[in-house]
């Protein structure tokens, strides 16, 4: 049972007993920033008077018009931010400070490339897939459920 009076949580069951009746669907990076803050000393930071408020589970999936990324310099950003930030739309990240990893890159203007390529990616990979099974002597496969 949980608690809340005046902003202190006050749990008849530990964290972790508690952490394991909460469901972390999809954005399993949120569990990894509560990690972080319970054991690493991070922070939370709440960033709307730069970011506007994010639509989706972070400001840089879809960041906001007149988003100012620069001054969190964030080690990573997605493809439409990077999108819009050269359209001018938003603040980019600084340049002496590019981002380290650039998400959902398969998006926006870079989606027309990588669909390009993904019939032959997905070609290959299913060769590469289908050989692999073969080595392994598999059968609980078919050359379907490889390609799809």
């Amino acid at each position: 049972m949980v608690n809340i009076w005046g902003g202190i949580i006050e749990c008849s069951v530990g964290y972790r007993e508690l952490a394991r009746r909460v469901r972390f669907n999809r954005f399993e990076i949120l569990a990894y920033h509560q990690w972080c803050v319970l054991h690493e000393g991070f922070r939370f930071r709440d960033v709307t008077n730069l970011t506007g408020e994010a639509k989706w589970g972070s400001y840089l999936e879809d960041p906001q018009p007149g988003a100012n990324l620069a001054e969190l310099a964030p080690l990573w950003t997605s493809a439409q931010a990077l999108e819009r930030a050269v359209k001018g739309i938003i603040t980019g990240t600084p340049a002496d400070q590019p981002p380290l990893l650039i998400f959902h890159s398969d998006q926006g203007a870079a989606r027309r490339g990588f669909m390009e390529q993904r019939g032959k990616l997905k070609r290959a990979w299913a060769e590469v897939l289908g050989a692999m099974l073969l080595q392994q002597n598999r059968s609980d496969y078919s050359q379907e459920s490889i390609e799809r």
